[in-house]
């Protein structure tokens, strides 16, 4: 009942916000996750960022975050520094395309690590993100792998559950492997589509129930 309800919420929050403009406005193609129930990756959902195993974001040090201060200042110099948003946009849920991306140095290796409010079973997971020309797609995700923390083990994300190519600006992914109650989601990303210097994470999804 309870993720029946949330989503019915979203579907009439989504539904409202596309009509607010106008309705000679043609309305975007259906949310392919509406029937998947609650996305317990939403920091709404009480989701959170387990920074202990999740990759820094670019320039995300003292000096980043000194040039960000001084951009929001001087707009001008926008254009010349690239520090990272804070990884929790990546558990933000708007009703159009992500406007935030987390970002991290280089096209290999990336780590996003999410520890849930509490335990459940996780059959999908989904990667959003922004439109191509917000930003290069070369720096999106290609290949990721999905890793679990099950209940009963201590070993932290230590199960993987899942291997995915990631080809669109939006995709869901079934997740076959039947792990039981799990704590928390790590996603390993692999590779990017071929920018060198960074890889942007927009959205990260997650759906599932709390039933063992």
């Amino acid at each position: 009942a309870e993720q029946k309800a949330w989503a019915a919420a979203r579907a009439a929050e989504t539904a409202a916000q596309r009509l607010a403009g106008g309705t000679s406005q043609p309305l975007a193609a259906a949310d392919p996750t509406l029937d998947l129930g609650v996305d317990w990756a939403a920091w709404r959902a009480g989701a959170e960022i387990d920074h202990s195993h999740t990759t820094p974001g670019l320039h995300r040090g003292f000096w980043g975050r000194a040039a960000r201060i001084l951009t929001s200042m001087v707009p001008s110099w926008r254009m010349l520094v690239t520090a990272s948003h804070p990884p929790e946009v990546v558990l933000t849920w708007e009703t159009g395309p992500p406007s935030r991306c987390f970002a991290v140095e280089g096209s290999t290796g990336a780590k996003v690590s999410i520890i849930f409010w509490r335990p459940i079973r996780p059959s999908h997971v989904a990667l959003e993100q922004s439109p191509s020309w917000a930003l290069d797609p070369r720096a999106s995700p290609r290949d990721f792998e999905v890793h679990a923390w099950p209940t009963g083990m201590d070993d932290p994300y230590s199960m993987q559950i899942g291997r995915f190519e990631f080809e669109g600006s939006s995709q869901v992914f079934n997740l076959t492997a039947d792990v039981g109650l799990v704590r928390g989601l790590q996603f390993r990303f692999q590779r990017n589509w071929g920018e060198e210097h960074q890889t942007l994470i927009c959205r990260l999804r997650v759906f599932g129930n709390q039933s063992a």
